[in-house]
């Protein structure tokens, strides 16, 4: 049974394809959950939009319910959560959300890290730009008005690990990733395997899955896997990969939220 809980329309930002297409996608690609998580970025769009966007985009979703075998879930995507709080609960409480992803995406008075030109930091300023980056993450785990916490490599998604220390630099910042995997599992949240690390592979990808272990030694149940498509040719991909990495981390279910109430399935990797 395959699931992928972090998906994007073109009720995203940064997403071009119909809600329609993205379904038929998962359905072909043989899934029998799908979340569609549209973004909700705090720091991004407009406050008044998010009040008309995020529930236009809940409920053109549940009217797709009828209409397909999938178990669809209404999800969203929440990026920089603790920035405007009444505003996330407001959003939250207008529609009938399935799950919630929690993410961070930029640091106050920063640029998303996609856009950063990491050449033109030195040493003491990547070590300044992470430690924020690990600080507000923990800010995330703490608050926990989330049910999965996503892709804690997004900055590594473009930073070189190889040219900059390798996987030493990320191994400066064990103490606040231990830190907030021990909130996650305390607080019975998810974390999720984001398998877009698999297209990138390398440094980026083995740290990925010594995080899955290493939330699972602080006690970790809950583990969401999604692919973060934006493209309906990557809904659903690595997904079998995804589960063999969760079994050798010692995981044996692999996680999603109906409801914002955590369902375990088995893990099969037939």
């Amino acid at each position: 049974m395959y699931i992928d809980t972090h998906t994007h329309s073109d009720f995203s930002y940064d997403a071009d394809y119909p809600l329609e297409v993205m379904i038929k996608a998962a359905e072909d690609a043989g899934l029998s959950v799908l979340a569609v998580t549209d973004h909700c970025d705090i720091e991004r769009l407009h406050i008044d939009h998010l009040y008309e966007s995020m529930p236009k985009a809940a409920q053109t979703l549940l009217q797709f319910r009828g209409s397909t075998n999938l178990t669809l879930l209404c999800g969203i995507e929440v990026g920089e959560f603790c920035w405007n709080i009444p505003a996330v609960r407001r959003i939250l409480s207008a529609s009938p959300y399935d799950m919630v992803i929690g993410s961070v995406h930029v640091l106050h008075g920063g640029d998303d890290f996609y856009v950063l030109d990491y050449s033109t930091l030195d040493d003491n300023a990547l070590f300044d730009l992470f430690s924020r980056y690990y600080n507000e993450a923990l800010e995330l785990a703490r608050f926990g008005e989330f049910d999965t916490f996503a892709h804690l490599i997004y900055p590594y998604r473009y930073f070189n690990l190889y040219e900059r220390g390798g996987m030493a630099f990320a191994e400066q910042f064990d103490k606040q990733a231990n830190e907030l995997f021990h909130i996650l599992a305390e607080s019975g949240k998810a974390f999720e395997f984001n398998t877009a690390s698999y297209s990138r592979g390398g440094a980026e990808l083995a740290l990925y899955l010594r995080y899955l272990s290493m939330f699972r030694e602080a006690g970790g149940e809950y583990v969401t896997v999604g692919s973060d498509a934006h493209f309906p040719e990557h809904v659903g991909r690595y997904m079998k990969e995804a589960y063999f990495a969760l079994k050798a981390a010692g995981f044996c279910t692999v996680t999603y939220f109906k409801e914002r109430t955590p369902v375990q399935i088995p893990l099969c990797t037939d």
